[in-house]
């Protein structure tokens, strides 16, 4: 059974401290920076972890550099504060971990391994953006746009329906074409 609950969390408002100045604090800054995160870089030895946390906190922690503080009393502090932790590469040091994404426009989807086999993931990642077409985004809006008119018959069949038949298409339905497929599940 996955350990790791994969949860979509909003970015806005949310603070993320950053322990480290090495390839992987940048490598994780940069996923993070295509969301409204504020993110804190501290890249020195931490010797009071209560106090930098204090001072900066945050919602999220990520140990990048385990030679700058103690992960394990790092993690069971920020376990008490119930603040969010990745320490790179360690998943039993780790609240959560980060996931394999695909994103495009409106559409994300995460993949995870439990940390078991992270070139899993990537590989499963670069099927799925493969298999996504171009329009994706266009195709969501408009699945969001019909989604708000349907109001009667079976509205989660009807839109599994349109669904399946936009990304088949790989663009957005005429309205001829959604209206055959409304009209064949009422």
């Amino acid at each position: 059974m996955a350990e790791f609950f994969p949860l979509f969390r909003r970015a806005k408002y949310s603070t993320v401290l950053i322990i480290g100045g090495n390839a992987e604090a940048d490598k994780k800054a940069q996923k993070l920076s295509q969301y409204p995160f504020k993110i804190v870089f501290f890249k020195e030895r931490v010797d009071n972890i209560e106090r930098l946390l204090s001072e900066v906190s945050p919602d999220i922690v990520i140990l990048a550099d385990k030679s700058l503080c103690c992960k394990e009393e790092l993690f069971d502090i920020c376990r008490n504060r119930r603040v969010e932790i990745n320490t790179v590469d360690d998943a039993e040091n780790s609240s959560f971990i980060f996931p394999s994404v695909v994103t495009k426009g409106k559409l994300s989807v995460a993949i995870s391994t439990d940390g078991a086999c992270p070139a899993a993931a990537a590989k499963l990642r670069e099927d799925i953006e493969s298999f996504l077409p171009d329009e994706t985004d266009s195709i969501i809006d408009q699945l969001a746009q019909i989604r708000g008119r349907i109001t009667s018959g079976d509205r989660r069949r009807i839109m599994k329906e349109l669904c399946g038949a936009a990304f088949s298409k790989g663009m957005p339905l005429d309205d001829a074409e959604i209206e055959k497929i409304i009209e064949s599940k009422k």
